[in-house]
């Protein structure tokens, strides 16, 4: 089956490698008709676009025509975790305090900082531009954006059990998340590392993949 490609960025990439339609047909194991093709009219099978892709380094989902990735991605994660660890606790002191087991000088103070955190990291949000990636907690707490030239390297990551939720300082860099495990890792120019948590890991990747490799063409 035939899939509807995008021929300009075909193109571009293969300028940006300095190919030949005759080295990246040689590259990918085609004929030089089947990269004309691909070129002029925007069509390849699977197999051949699986090929390119390979040689671009790129996922084959960037290289569709059609594809969602190329629009601005956008994701609203509820930080299930967080809220009902909270919510949870909550009601244990409750009943302790009802039980006359600790009085008001304890539940007053850590009441406050549960429901505190329960309304700041309840949601999470992430959104990648043309440009950058932006990621902030719920009532626009801790807006944090990062410019794409200065990302050189992503990834889709798990993140260990014990480094926690929330804004985390761990052994390579800094954590943002509100429920699981899932991350994606940005490995940025300087050396540093950023994690940012998120239910959607492919998609986050691939939005993240694509705007920095149009970026840089």
């Amino acid at each position: 089956m035939e899939m509807e490609i995008n021929s300009s960025l075909i193109k571009k990439l293969r300028a940006k490698h300095l190919l030949s339609q005759e080295e990246l047909a040689t590259a990918c194991g085609v004929s030089l008709r089947t990269v004309q093709r691909l070129e002029g009219e925007g069509k390849a099978s699977a197999e051949t676009l699986k090929s390119v892709a390979s040689v671009f380094e790129v996922s084959h989902e960037y290289l569709l025509e059609n594809d969602d990735i190329h629009a601005n991605y956008y994701n609203l994660q509820f930080g299930t975790v967080i809220v009902v660890s909270a919510v949870a606790m909550l009601s244990i002191l409750s009943l302790l305090i009802l039980l006359n087991v600790i009085d008001l000088a304890v539940f007053i103070p850590t009441a406050v900082i549960l429901s505190l955190s329960c309304c700041l990291f309840s949601l999470m949000t992430t959104r990648v531009t043309e440009e950058k990636v932006y990621w902030s907690f719920a009532l626009g707490f801790w807006k944090k954006s990062l410019g794409l030239e200065k990302i050189k390297r992503v990834r889709p990551i798990r993140n260990k059990y014990w480094w926690g939720l929330g804004i985390r300082l761990i052994p390579d860099g800094w954590l943002y998340c509100v429920s699981g495990l899932d991350a994606v890792e940005l490995k940025l120019e300087d050396g540093k590392v950023i994690r940012i948590g998120t239910d959607e890991p492919d998609e986050l990747f691939q939005a993240l993949e694509s705007a920095i490799l149009k970026l840089k063409i």
